[in-house]
């Protein structure tokens, strides 16, 4: 006589394909998971290298639209004198223990800040501002005639979350500088030849950095 046949699936049987399905599923879930992680992070990067790039575009129009005064109409600047409107001014700000550059100039690529943007003359300010526990670069348009102070809630950011703005000048015999005055003679009263610009941005516990450098169209020759 026949054992007769088995139907169905035993308790162990079940148990480990249910377990061979959980183990699949998991895995499944930590692929799908690095995928979205990755595709974030991705993301984040082109966004991160976007906001860079426009903000380098806006600073080299700026600096390739460079207005400078020239002789007779300049002078240098005598004791008590006003400094000439058109000043090229770089220096170095301490904030949080971090030092910047700040550089400061006349440029034909002013915006209005009214709801058309208007091309004309005006003061261009870069400069970092602390906000809370970042610090972020802000570009300063101003009418070349006004006297009105930097204000970071006025003020566009460039770049958020600097973590380094570092601006280099190089003269007509290639010795680099890292300030600048127009109006002194140990810059013979002239336009650097070229500005180098290298920002690094602090997100995430890593660093990102880039660097470009811009040629300025204008020069002047002062007699002593």
């Amino acid at each position: 006589m026949t054992n007769p046949k088995k139907n169905g699936f035993t308790l162990l049987e079940i148990l480990v394909a249910m377990t061979i399905l959980a183990i699949t599923l998991a895995a499944l879930y930590a692929v799908f998971r690095t995928f979205v992680t990755s595709a974030e992070l991705v993301k984040h990067d082109i966004q991160r290298q976007e906001r860079f790039r426009l903000g380098m575009q806006v600073m080299a129009a700026d600096l390739e639209q460079v207005l400078l005064s020239r002789p007779p109409r300049y002078h240098p600047p005598g004791f008590n004198e006003d400094p000439d409107m058109f000043r090229f001014v770089a220096t170095k700000t301490g904030i949080g223990g971090n030092f910047f550059s700040q550089l400061q100039f006349t440029s034909l690529n002013h915006l209005d800040s009214g709801p058309t943007a208007i091309h004309g003359t005006g003061r261009i300010l870069y400069y970092v501002h602390r906000h809370g526990n970042r610090f972020d670069l802000h570009r300063s348009d101003r009418s070349y005639l006004s006297e009105d102070n930097p204000d970071p809630c006025r003020d566009p950011v460039l770049i958020k979350d600097i973590h380094a703005f570092s601006l280099t000048f190089t003269d007509s015999r290639g010795t680099e500088h890292t300030i600048w005055d127009s109006d002194a003679d140990a810059f013979a009263f002239t336009l650097p030849t070229r500005v180098i610009i290298d920002i690094q941005t602090a997100q995430e516990e890593s660093l990102h950095r880039i660097k470009t450098a811009v040629f300025l169209p204008i020069s002047r020759k002062v007699e002593k």
